[in-house]
């Protein structure tokens, strides 16, 4: 890479962590079209790099969450209780939704992805009540297995890690403060990013049409620099 595509993925990586640590999202929301805009430019083969970008956003995102959670830990502010009730069906729900995308047409999922952004968006920064703690119960954990799942799939099928869909879900369902739900969200980012990266490395592998450096549907010369500014 040319220094200047460098400093230009180190600043987007950067930007990322931000979002990561401050927010409890992986920051695929940022990171795909910058991904998307970078590929197009560079005349990447369009049958292929929605799913080049989408899968490389989505290890970055493992990344960038592992971070997250030690911040948020030395401040108590992940609820350890939750992540192994969500994470086993995100886990699912985010290599259904690589499966998916991997045979779906990039403009098809260029779409779903804008939709879904400005949707969960919305709904994000409107906010959302969080109040008392309240105990667990059998409707508690069936909502949020629900939510793993769901929210794993749509996270994989648009490659972003699922911060914006965990966080206002969750937020609902367990009425805890919005920065312990944040905290909560990066712990089971983990699980859903490495999921959905697992599943675009799988089913990009010896593509024909992957550009050099790539690891299935995982642009790892990319990775790096944005690895290192997150």
């Amino acid at each position: 890479m040319e220094p200047s595509i460098l400093l230009l993925f180190f600043g987007i990586g950067a930007l990322v962590g931000l979002l990561a640590g401050f927010f409890g999202i992986g920051g695929g929301a940022v990171l795909n079209p910058f991904l998307l805009t970078f590929f197009e430019l560079h005349n990447y083969n369009p049958e292929i790099y929605v799913q080049l970008a989408f899968g490389t956003s989505l290890f970055v995102s493992t990344f960038s969450s592992l971070f997250s959670v030690y911040r948020h830990q030395k401040n108590h502010n992940v609820i350890w209780r939750v992540v192994p009730i969500v994470a086993p069906g995100s886990i699912i729900g985010a290599y259904l939704g690589s499966c998916t995308a991997a045979i779906l047409p990039g403009a098809i999922l260029k779409k779903i992805f804008a939709l879904a952004v400005a949707v969960l968006a919305y709904q994000m920064f409107r906010g959302y009540n969080s109040v008392s703690q309240v105990k667990s119960s059998k409707h508690e954990i069936a909502r949020l297995i629900s939510i793993g799942l769901g929210g794993g799939f749509v996270a994989a099928l648009i490659g972003i890690g699922g911060g914006i869909l965990y966080v206002p879900l969750m937020a609902l369902a367990l009425h805890y403060s919005v920065k312990k739900i944040a905290g909560t969200s990066s712990a089971i980012i983990i699980f859903t990013a490495l999921a959905g990266t697992v599943g675009y490395v799988l089913h990009g592998w010896n593509h024909p049409l992957l550009p050099d450096g790539s690891w299935g549907f995982v642009y790892v010369k990319g990775v790096i620099p944005l690895l290192v500014g997150a």
